[in-house]
């Protein structure tokens, strides 16, 4: 688990950079297992032309939270420290490395560096939260790091010492499907799955999955 670490402690712009965060990332040959860890001095990469045409303009408000800005920026930020530096868990202290990237980049007036910290710190942490959701399907390390250490479901539920009467249950015929109209079916659920996992489900896309196993949801009507 991410280590938390109060709001009080936080220094804007002085707070060491950590080298100690160890982690594997997923091979496709042989699975093996690297360190990783955001190098000191990291810096934020190039950001698009229309990001600099805003920041030059000081038009920061473009990437405030909810924003279209914020989200290509986040992206771009996960993309570089996933792909350059196969960092998937960082420390608490390598997330506030990369807040503070983020705001110097973005050149925040310095009465508003503090909280603009705080604010993109939890902003990085919760992309980095969701980005690693759909990667448990596909990347052996991802998912053995969600099985040590997600969080359940809450409690198993307790049975009860109460003996209940036993209910009358109706037979109900059951439909088998061939086995292509079960592959087909599946096909279509990971595809609806993979597009509701994105921060921006096209809609358009799940209505048309959702057309596509029409013929095969009305056989188990």
């Amino acid at each position: 688990n991410e280590a938390q670490q109060s709001n009080n402690d936080i220094d804007p712009m002085t707070d060491p950079d950590p080298s100690s965060n160890i982690v594997c990332s997923d091979d496709d040959n042989d699975d093996a297992l690297t360190k990783a860890t955001l190098p000191i001095g990291y810096e934020v990469p190039q950001l698009t032309v229309r990001m600099q045409h805003y920041i030059d303009d000081n038009n920061i408000s473009k990437f405030n939270p909810h924003t279209t800005l914020r989200g290509e920026l986040l992206s771009i930020l996960f993309d570089d420290v996933t792909t350059s530096h196969q960092l998937f868990y960082p420390t608490n202290n390598e997330y506030m490395t990369m807040a503070k990237c983020i705001v110097k980049k973005l050149c925040i007036a310095p009465s508003l560096v503090h909280q603009s910290i705080r604010d993109w710190h939890e902003s990085i942490k919760q992309k980095f939260k969701r980005e690693r959701k759909p990667l448990q399907m596909v990347n052996n390390f991802v998912q053995a790091k969600q099985n040590k250490y997600g969080k359940t479901k809450g409690r198993p539920k307790q049975k009860s010492a109460i003996l209940q009467a036993e209910r009358k249950i109706k037979d109900t015929p059951m439909t088998n499907l061939t086995d292509k109209q079960n592959e087909n079916l599946l096909s279509i659920v990971n595809n609806m799955n993979m597009e509701l996992l994105k921060d921006k489900p096209d809609n358009d896309t799940l209505n048309d999955l959702w057309t596509q196993s029409f013929n095969i949801r009305r056989l188990c009507i």
